[in-house]
């Protein structure tokens, strides 16, 4: 596209955008696993055979095609840091938004289309900016489409690089064979519109699949997505279990889950229903891999969250060449350059201003999806002191982990897990133990038939454990802080010293008002509106939520004059702004025997949240009450 066109800015702050949803900091769980696979190949100059980061399945197999990826991202972490890994991954997922493009761009299609088609794409797939290896999948299938598209469209031979992709792609993920299923289509193209055998793309397809032959794991790495696959059928306990293998589809917002992101999730539905719509208007001048291809990868999407983006990175071009020729068929239609320019500056400032809200962070704490902008690691999410507290206390001993946990674990625990993401690794047998445990009364068999001494968990996510070890009077809360608990029985190092609330009360330097005076003048403050809505284009948006996670676990506990300091240190920084904050100090000033304060509060939340019908109860009881 030509920087004279008035298109080009629109596509340049769409990019802009690509950048600023890309630039969030590390919340990926699974880093910590990768990091220490990396380190554990080149120190002991070997591929992992058996587990050896668990002590629950060490018998079991690893086929670790990662290992290219985690040794690239552990050599990052030593010359960079978390900054450097973050840094890398942002740079790929510009990468396959250009590349999209550049596909787009073979079609020559009216400037328009590019915003058209990459900007809605963007935001859905950004609810899958992660640092994860399927983010170099994303670069090496654009990558395996071009090559194809290159030399059936444009008679451009680069044939050659398809067995250099699938040697990279199957050292890095198990989605290499999504390559395979791109060049079978293309392969059958020629067969039903040319009636003639491609022999050129016969010999590097199978070259291509012999590339895959050069793993550690030689047969055994080839069939391994075969594992993935059953991840997707309806019968897998995983399926059911484990968010990014849920259907975008069947995910809903209720009362149970407010906070739903709603814009990727519709996003996604309205825009796959488009290109499906506009691919199959222009069906009878589309070939047999345009239509092949469309319909595989939409199956994949509707099965998983987590293949949203393959979908949109196959489909895009598709629908740019179908729009061309459905606008060819109705005749030129052109706008006059006036018309044009007004129409991309309008675009361009929507777009910009878009933008300012996700510098902000207002648009991420709209759904209250906590993304913190940046390079590196987001340590609100990672049990970074409690690794730091076993290792300095040499809690050593088996314990039992939340499966979000273990990659962090592996990284900086001092001794094996019980389980981690590694689902291939963990199978169905081990983790349906660990399910079973959230169960009620089903946690205390699982520690004392394995005689675990110590439990960690994200006590917000989690509160079925929560609840069990709260009954089990031969343990108790040896640690915790704003991210994660660790409970530990009676009898195992009594000498180590617990955490105490004031200690993280006088950490966090919490000096709030008193209650009536703090929420007095809040209540006078008008909050929801315009005004919010506005101020969410230029100003920092802060939810702190450490210190909503620490009053919601201090209620647990029946701390409440500690969940009142918390959530009432929220509302003093967040200004009152957010109707949860004030549900949950509603009813701690319940449990406070203050129901006047109660009160006060569930009014603030129906004035924020006016449907929230759980404020409207408590608030008809306490009136019927007073």
């Amino acid at each position: 596209m030509s920087y004279k066109s008035p298109w080009f800015y629109p596509f340049l702050a769409c990019f802009l955008l690509v950048f600023l949803f890309a630039f969030r900091q590390n919340i990926d769980f699974d880093m910590g696993y990768h990091l220490r696979t990396g380190q554990w190949i080149l120190q002991n100059h070997a591929f992992p055979q058996k587990d050896t980061f668990t002590y629950t399945v060490n018998q079991n197999d690893y086929i670790d095609l990662h290992w290219l990826y985690q040794i690239a991202c552990y050599l990052l972490y030593q010359t960079s840091g978390y900054a450097g890994i973050s840094l890398a991954h942002l740079i790929l997922i510009l990468a396959a938004f250009g590349l999209t493009a550049w596909r787009m761009a073979l079609e020559k299609p009216s400037p328009w289309i590019y915003t058209f088609l990459l900007f809605p794409t963007l935001m859905t797939v950004e609810l899958r900016f992660l640092d994860r290896p399927e983010i170099v999948s994303w670069v090496l299938l654009i990558l395996t489409l071009l090559v194809l598209d290159l030399r059936l469209n444009h008679h451009r031979n680069f044939l050659y690089l398809l067995p250099l992709f699938q040697l990279l792609w199957v050292n890095i993920e198990g989605l290499f064979v999504l390559g395979w299923i791109a060049m079978g289509a293309y392969f059958l193209t020629n067969w039903f519109h040319f009636k003639r055998v491609d022999r050129p793309l016969l010999k590097f397809g199978l070259l291509s699949c012999a590339a895959t032959l050069l793993n550690p794991y030689f047969l055994r790495g080839v069939a391994f997505p075969l594992v993935l696959f059953t991840r997707l059928q309806g019968s897998n306990i995983f399926k059911h279990y484990i968010s990014e293998f849920q259907s975008p589809w069947s995910l809903v917002q209720d009362a149970s889950d407010p906070f739903m992101p709603v814009i990727p999730i519709y996003t996604y539905r309205v825009l796959s229903i488009v290109l499906l719509i506009l691919i199959g208007l222009a069906y009878k001048k589309r070939k047999f891999h345009e239509l092949f291809l469309t319909v595989a990868f939409f199956g994949l999407s509707v099965a998983a969250i987590r293949n949203s983006p393959l979908f949109f990175w196959v489909a895009l071009p598709i629908a740019a060449r179908s729009i061309v020729d459905l606008l060819s068929n109705l005749g030129k239609i052109e706008l006059s350059i006036k018309s044009q320019k007004t129409t991309a500056i309008a675009v361009t400032f929507c777009l910009l201003l878009l933008g300012a809200r996700v510098a902000t962070r207002a648009y991420y704490v709209s759904d209250r999806r906590i993304i913190h902008t940046g390079l590196g690691l987001d340590e609100e999410r990672f049990p970074i002191k409690a690794s730091q507290f076993m290792t300095e206390n040499q809690l050593t001993l088996p314990l039992l982990n939340d499966l979000a946990f273990g990659g962090w674990l592996i990284w900086k625990g001092p001794s094996p897990v019980f389980i981690d993401g590694r689902l291939e690794v963990m199978q169905e047998n081990l983790f349906t133990q660990y399910r079973n445990s959230f169960y009620p009364g089903q946690l205390r068999p699982l520690v004392s038939s394995r005689g675990i001494p110590l439990v960690l968990f994200d006590h917000m996510m989690n509160g079925q454990w929560l609840a069990q070890l709260r009954t089990m009077p031969d343990w108790r809360l040896l640690y915790f802080d704003d991210v994660d608990a660790l409970y530990a029985r009676n009898d195992y190092r009594p000498e180590v010293k617990s955490t105490q609330w004031e200690e993280l009360l006088d950490q966090r330097e919490i000096k709030t008002p008193p209650s009536d005076s703090l929420l007095n003048d809040l209540a006078n403050q008008k909050h929801g509106g315009f005004g919010d809505w506005l101020e969410g284009f230029y100003k920092a948006q802060d939810y702190p939520m450490p210190l909503f996670r620490l009053g919601a676990f201090a209620y647990a506990n029946g701390r409440f004059d500690i969940a009142r300091d918390f959530f009432l240190e929220m509302l003093r920084r967040t200004q009152g702004k957010y109707f949860e904050v004030y549900f949950n100090l509603g009813a701690t000033y319940e449990r406070l025997n203050q129901p006047n304060l109660a009160l006060l509060c569930y009014q603030k939340t129906l004035e924020l949240n006016p449907n929230n019908q759980k404020a409207r109860a408590k608030l008809n009881q306490l009136q019927g009450i007073m």
